[in-house]
């Protein structure tokens, strides 16, 4: 092996490690706090306001009888809505033009406008569900 295979393969390496610790200490914080739902691996979609140039991934949602919240792995970005916030879910097939099967859509009032973020997520119709309940006692 010459020395750019090396310092390639270390590059690969450390990133992983990067990652897979950010999805530990995401995890670790989030075991002990009162969830009344969580989705280890949800894929973030996005805000609508900021369009279809902006980083999206996967990461750790939850819902508690608070909030929606979800902290993306990498780049470490934390979305926070409050239930208090939250128009209306639904689900949604299609996102900022990203088209996925069954996604959790959200609109939200913002601090000056009417937001909408989705997620992709095992079951998005349990998470509608319990959402509204908690919103609307529905």
């Amino acid at each position: 092996m010459k020395l750019i295979d090396y310092v390639i393969l270390s590059i690969f390496v450390i990133a992983a490690l990067m990652i897979l610790f950010r999805v530990l200490s995401v995890h670790r914080a989030e075991i002990y706090s009162p969830n009344v739902l969580a989705e280890k691996f949800s894929n973030f979609f996005g805000y609508s306001s900021k369009g279809m140039k902006q980083v999206r991934g996967n990461g750790y949602l939850t819902l508690t009888k608070d909030a929606l919240n979800f902290k993306m792995y990498f780049p470490l970005k934390i979305v926070e809505i409050p239930i208090s916030q939250i128009i209306e879910t639904e689900i949604g097939y299609e996102h900022l033009g990203k088209i996925n099967f069954y996604l959790l859509r959200i609109r939200y009032n913002a601090d000056d406008c009417v937001e909408t973020v989705a997620w992709r997520v095992a079951d998005a119709e349990t998470w509608s569900d319990k959402i509204n309940e908690l919103k609307f006692g529905t």
